[in-house]
């Protein structure tokens, strides 16, 4: 009998094991091609840069980069459907896949779809800018996930301290959220993220990881959803809104509304159904904001931007694309001497979506929102990261390749670092130490 539920329970666990990893990979008859392309404004032919690539009607998707460039890995299945890329501001472009999958780069050329007032319908009751936000809030619960649901995406990292690049770190994720309803603490992160796989460069040398363990600023892009959280420009008792300007999307009217509070927003709002688009936001502190003191320093936010894109899949709106910048200066807690400026870079491009439960790792396997992501102790897996749809690089890139490899190449720091986390970790008390030893913290 103890061998017959022994063994129920090892199918169980096996069969488990089988549903988490189709959810992480591809099968092998679903082998990808790869199309690459660059998005540009028909008339200027400038780049457009963050504009969505994807299938039509499908979660998967992409963004481009600054340069307007992406790569796109599409599983063979799609290839009776539709690409589709869309930006605001222009016309939408459609194209059958099958048309473009033997064209090694494709030049997709959007045109500018201008604002005509007399296609704008005002409605019998003319809404203020403040009626407009709220209506959006309001319609949150229309709009956004009210089941669980799963999102897969591409995170990166980039670190830059006095000057110099410094760190990388580059995650394939999956997080998993229940629905949008807007947490009691608005700080308590509700996306439980599942890091699949990661590769990452330097993340020794720089003095921010000697005094922190804890930085997690994937975690601090995530709480810094409005949407999500019900905080910062949707917060109208905080914030005061004015129109900026109509644009569209596609075929959809759109107000900028902008809301000026702690930080500066732009709210990008469908005039149709009030979801929100887009929320641009930057904020910057005074200099006689007081400083921040923790156990080994003193240190000051200077600046923050973000950008968050939204996309529509089935009729439901989910973050697409999330970019997160900050910059602060730290100072010793001792001497008082200035120790570092670090900026640090931050984006999320989801790449798939998926409604209703899906099979989900042990908890023990999900991030911890407050624990460094240079820690994390996952091998490098070249062969994933060969079909994986990231945001592409750009040749504007090259001082962060050229620090970062100053000593070594990125490729063979991802195969050196994913197999020394705890090796880190000593390095690094190891010049903690050395620092207190020194009266410098």
């Amino acid at each position: 009998m103890l061998k017959v539920i022994k063994s129920f329970f090892v199918f169980i666990a096996l069969v488990f094991t089988c549903l988490i990893v189709g959810a992480q990979k591809p099968a092998e008859s679903e082998a990808p091609f790869a199309l690459s392309g660059k998005v540009i404004d028909q008339d200027t032919k400038e780049p457009l840069a963050f504009a969505t690539v994807g299938i039509r009607e499908k979660s998967l998707g992409v963004v481009s980069n600054k340069l307007g460039e992406f790569e796109f890995s599409i599983p063979e299945k799609y290839l009776g459907d539709t690409l589709w890329v869309s930006m605001l501001g222009y016309h939408e472009y459609l194209q059958p896949l099958n048309d473009v999958r033997d064209q090694q780069t494709i030049v997709i050329q959007l045109k500018n779809k201008p604002v005509v007032l007399q296609e704008i319908v005002v409605s019998t009751k003319q809404l203020t800018a403040k009626e407009i936000v709220e209506k959006a809030i309001e319609h949150i619960k229309f709009n956004y996930p009210q089941t669980s649901y799963m999102m897969e995406g591409f995170f990166r990292q980039y670190i830059k301290e006095n000057g110099k690049y410094v760190g990388l770190y580059e995650a394939a994720c999956q997080l998993f959220d229940r629905r949008y309803s807007i947490p009691v603490n608005k700080h308590d992160q509700r996306e439980k993220v599942y890091l699949m796989e990661a590769r990452k460069g330097k993340t020794v040398d720089f003095l921010a990881s000697l005094y922190y363990e804890e930085w997690n600023f994937f975690h601090v892009m995530l709480i810094e959803n409005d949407v999500r959280y019900g905080k910062n420009a949707l917060d109208p008792s905080r914030y005061e809104y004015s129109f900026k300007e109509y644009t569209f999307l596609d075929d959809r009217l759109v107000y900028v509304i902008k809301a000026d509070g702690n930080e500066k927003e732009n709210l990008y709002i469908d005039a149709e159904n009030y979801a929100i688009l887009k929320i641009e936001g930057e904020w910057h502190q005074q200099d006689s904001a007081s400083w921040v003191p923790n156990d080994t320093l003193l240190y000051r936010a200077k600046s923050l931007k973000k950008t968050i894109l939204f996309k529509e899949v089935a009729g439901v709106y989910f973050p697409h694309y999330m970019r997160y910048t900050t910059v602060f200066d730290a100072h010793s807690s001792v001497t008082k001497e200035k120790l570092f400026t670090t900026e640090s870079y931050n984006e999320l491009m989801v790449n798939d979506m998926h409604l209703g439960k899906m099979p989900k790792p042990d908890k023990k396997l999900f991030m911890i929102p407050h624990s460094s992501l240079q820690f994390i102790d996952k091998p490098y897996n070249p062969e994933f990261w060969a079909h994986y749809n990231t945001v592409k690089e750009t040749p504007l890139d090259k001082k962060i390749l050229d620090d970062l490899e100053s000593e070594m190449s990125l490729e063979t720091q991802f195969q050196s670092n994913s197999k020394e986390p705890e090796a880190e970790k000593m390095t690094i008390r190891k010049k903690r130490r050395s620092l207190k030893r020194n009266g410098a913290l």
